[in-house]
Parts: structure tokens; sequence; C-alpha cells
């Protein structure tokens, strides 16, 4: 997916029109969809207790990694990508004096921003944990506890998907 982000963003230097056009609507295609998959209430399955209170919430938060954790891969890079061709994107676009096409390419740079971090929160809390120097103790012990709860939530998700499936085959 990276590399169709990367076709379009040098079909934009081709033909500055349809190029955005093509760009903004592959964008405005996966932000919305990810928007409504996110609006639909991720009811978690706490049978026996299993998360604590933090993990039930961590797991709302970030519903659609829990939901679909291939796809989030998936598509965390891929609204990174997205994120970066706006370094050059806008410039050229201010370039050739096309202000509408920079400033909402300019205003995708956020929304992809807010979306790659929804869509992989480990890979974001991991890489503010790295940040030390840029951090104050409070900061770095809120994303260091995130960090734990939610790796502790995949490890609860994912033993309770490997029962699940066993249960299954062992039916058949």
């Amino acid at each position: 997916m990276q590399f169709l982000v990367f076709t379009l963003v040098i079909f934009c230097f081709v033909k500055p029109i349809v190029g955005f056009w093509a760009f903004i609507s592959f964008a405005a295609f996966l932000e919305i969809s990810i928007v409504i998959a996110n609006l639909s209430k991720f009811k978690v399955n706490n049978k026996n207790d299993k998360y604590n209170h933090k993990e039930e919430e961590i797991i709302r938060q970030y519903s659609f990694f829990f939901k679909f954790p291939s796809i989030s891969r998936i598509l965390s890079p891929t609204f990174s990508a997205i994120q970066i061709s706006a370094v050059p994107l806008v410039p050229y676009f201010l370039y050739k004096s096309l202000y509408p096409q920079a400033f909402l390419i300019g205003i995708n740079y956020i929304i992809a921003s807010i979306l790659a971090q929804r869509l992989n929160p480990k890979l974001s809390l991991q890489k503010s944990l790295g940040k030390v120097s840029l951090l104050n103790n409070q900061e770095r012990q809120r994303a260091s506890n995130e960090l734990e709860t939610i790796e502790s939530a995949l490890q609860k998700l994912n033993a309770e998907n490997t029962n699940s499936l066993l249960h299954t085959r062992n039916k058949k």
C-alpha cells in the first residue's frame, strides 16, 4: 500500500491537479473507512474477569487495533506514508499556486498522523519512550504503563483466540 501512496505522490508531480485528486481520494477513502470502522463500539468479552479495568479501557480506546491486528499492521505504515508525502507535496503545490490543494494535504498530514498512532499504539508508545530526554518522568511512566497494559491485553486476547480455535477444531 505504501508503494501506491508513493506512486500517487510521483503522479502529483507529473500532473498536479489529477494527481492531487487521485491522492486525496485514496487517502480520504482509507481515512473514512477507518473512522467508520472505529464508530462501531467494541464490546470487550470479559468472561471470568480476565481483563482488569485498565485493559478493558485500552481495548476500547484502541478497538480497531485489537479487532483487526493484521489490518492495523498494514494500514499504519500506509498512513505514515501518507503523512510523509505531505513534506514534498505541500511546498510543491504552494510553488504551483495550488493553495487549496496544499491546505488539504496539510490537513491530511494531521489526520494521517492521528490514525497511524491509533492503528498501532505499541509503535507510537515505543517511539515516545525512546525519546527519553523529551519526556518528563510522569509522561514516561504513563507511556510505559500504557504499553505494558497493551501487551498484557494482547497476550490475554491471543490466548483466548488460540483456545477458541483449539476448542472449535476439537469439536469437528
